[in-house]
């Protein structure tokens, strides 16, 4: 590829071969300057090339020449008037080579699929690299045509480094050579980077290898204090503790710059590991520094001391809080898949601690359900934390968890019993719509009967509180079940149907043998009461001989029987308030 450093003989191919997006003009220039410089015989490395004679400083030459302006309003008029994607090419090297770097992404994003060359598609993921478009980057370099390019590995290598993945950093950049060294600046920016990931996978050797090519490279300060702090980190991995924690400390008051928080985060781990300093003055530490610095690998580490701090002092919530940052701000780092799997462990846990509020271990929870277990023993999770919130009366949040795991982890007759549940959940939070949908959208057939009777049920009920009251009586027509039955004298009730409504009512509380439970006890004081109410006396007479003696239940009966008894006629307000006493208490 054309902006990468390799040997090539210095023939006026090999340049062209580099300079394919070089104007016919600038192509010329390289080609005369390479054969000024050497002789048909002789070697050169190509990103000599490209820092001098080669396609950049082609055109830094020629803004300096000409100035920028000049050269920028000739070069958009060329690419004007051709339409070719050759010229459009030359406006975004000239752009990258002058360090204007979104607008030669702008211009490259103007080039279709044909037009975007192996080096127009590796200029473009540069340019994010260089604009710290990490993300950005990675997913450019992992599509054709650069995919499976050898020269691409240690640009993707530096942007994996960059996202904390340094796994998969060192597939590209520590454990083979790469065919090609970045160009210009960025070659000092490899070399580190791989030092960066080695020290990380625990290749020390390879790290120092790595620091020691760049040794006389080096240009800026900044670049001087990442090589020092690595070597810092290599020689405490190698046991050189006093020189290491020296120079550590040196770097640390540098100021607030990313390597001397960095070096303060060493110190501080150091030291925290060797019990040089205590737990609170390591997190008021840890907390300077995250008012100095947000953003990148210095608040990644921040935040993994922070979850490992948390870890020691017991507090599962904090520690959880931590990782979720972690898995939030850095989903590719290997310190994301790491806080995923603590979370997804520390799930049960946070349910069953007797040390947390129930109403906080429930909304940690709730915040990190996507990470739930998977399989049956996550469902059951989620169906417990649902539990735990409904009896918060926290409605809304146990419906979402519920309604997580139908459209998102269930199959078959569990999907739809549990669709049942969230309907549940819906109507108690006084939404029926949500109810509805949730039945409808979990429908199949060959369900157990259980299943099919409570959810005709819970649509029926909540068509009914939709004002729907036809079709919710025609959704249990065929029930017979106590549940229905009920439903079906409230919904007659409203409707102001009291006969029938009577009528299902008693049909309710007449389910079984044997003594009334408490539901179905109120059931016939709901019997009793609108047969009373509309006045007939052969209604209630039958009622009470039915259920009399199965009524136990000691503040039913008395209500029961004082209406039977027709006790109450000549006072009205006392039955009322006797009436609804009874089933608000």
């Amino acid at each position: 590829m054309g902006l990468c450093r390799t040997t090539l003989a210095a023939s006026a191919t090999g340049v062209l071969v580099l300079s394919a997006a070089l104007s016919a003009s600038a192509q010329t220039e390289t080609v005369e300057a390479v054969a000024e410089s050497s002789d048909s015989s002789a070697t050169v490395v190509v990103d000599e090339v490209i820092n001098y004679v080669g396609v950049l400083e082609s055109w830094r030459a020629r803004a300096r020449a000409e100035g920028f302006a000049v050269v920028e309003e000739a070069l958009l008029s060329q690419a004007a008037l051709s339409g070719e994607a050759s010229a459009t090419t030359d406006v975004a090297y000239f752009y990258f080579a002058t360090g204007l770097f979104p607008e030669a992404s702008a211009v490259i994003r103007t080039l279709d699929a044909a037009s975007r060359t192996p080096d127009v598609s590796l200029l473009d993921a540069i340019v994010a690299i260089k604009m710290g478009r990490w993300r950005e980057a990675v997913e450019l370099l992992s599509q054709p045509p650069l995919n499976d390019h050898a020269d691409v590995a240690p640009w993707r290598g530096i942007a994996y480094m960059a996202l904390g993945a340094f796994h998969a950093a060192a597939n590209e950049i520590v454990h083979k050579e790469p065919a090609t060294v970045p160009f210009e600046e960025h070659a000092t920016q490899y070399y580190l980077a791989r030092a960066r990931v080695a020290l990380e996978i625990g290749h020390v050797d390879t790290a120092r290898k790595a620091l020691e090519d760049i040794r006389n490279r080096l240009e800026t300060q900044r670049q001087r204090d990442e090589r020092r702090l690595l070597e810092a980190r290599a020689m405490l991995a190698r046991g050189e503790t006093n020189v290491a924690l020296n120079l550590m400390q040196n770097l640390s008051h540098a100021g607030a710059t990313p390597v001397s928080l960095h070096a303060r985060l060493d110190l501080l781990r150091y030291r925290q590991r060797t019990g040089a300093v205590s737990k609170a003055d390591a997190f008021e530490q840890l907390n300077v520094v995250s008012m100095r610095w947000s953003g990148g690998a210095v608040e990644r580490e921040r935040l993994q001391m922070e979850a490992a701090l948390h870890d020691m002092s017991g507090d599962l919530i904090d520690a959880v809080a931590a990782r979720r940052k972690l898995l939030i701000r850095f989903p590719e780092s290997d310190a994301a898949r790491g806080a995923e799997g603590y979370i997804r462990t520390a799930l049960p846990a946070i349910l069953s601690d007797s040390k947390l509020s129930p109403r906080e271990a429930a909304r940690v929870f709730y915040e990190n359900i996507n990470l739930a277990p998977p399989g049956a023993e996550g469902d059951t999770l989620i169906r417990d934390a649902a539990t735990v919130l409904a009896g918060m009366d926290l409605l809304p949040e146990a419906a979402e968890l519920l309604h997580h795991q139908v459209f998102r982890r269930l199959r078959g007759a569990e999907r739809s019993a549990v669709a049942a549940d969230l309907a549940a959940l819906y109507l108690a939070s006084g939404n029926p719509e949500a109810a509805i949908d949730a039945i409808e959208n979990t429908r199949q057939t060959r369900l157990p009967e259980a299943i099919v009777a409570r959810r005709g049920y819970l649509e029926a009920d909540a068509y009914f509180r939709r004002g729907e009251t036809d079709r919710a009586l025609a959704i249990i027509s065929d029930q017979q079940d106590f549940a229905a039955l009920l439903l079906r004298g409230r919904i007659l009730s409203a409707r102001g149907e009291h006969s029938t409504a009577g009528a299902a009512f008693a049909d309710a509380a007449s389910i079984g043998e044997g003594a009334l439970p408490a539901e179905q006890a109120e059931a016939a004081v709901r019997a009793a009461s609108v047969y009373a109410q509309i006045g007939d006396g052969e209604a209630l007479r039958a009622l009470a001989g039915n259920l009399g003696e199965r009524m136990t239940d000691g503040s039913a009966k008395d209500l029961f029987d004082a209406i039977v008894a027709d006790e109450l006629p000549g006072a009205p307000n006392d039955f009322q308030a006797r009436y609804v006493a009874f089933f608000s208490g």
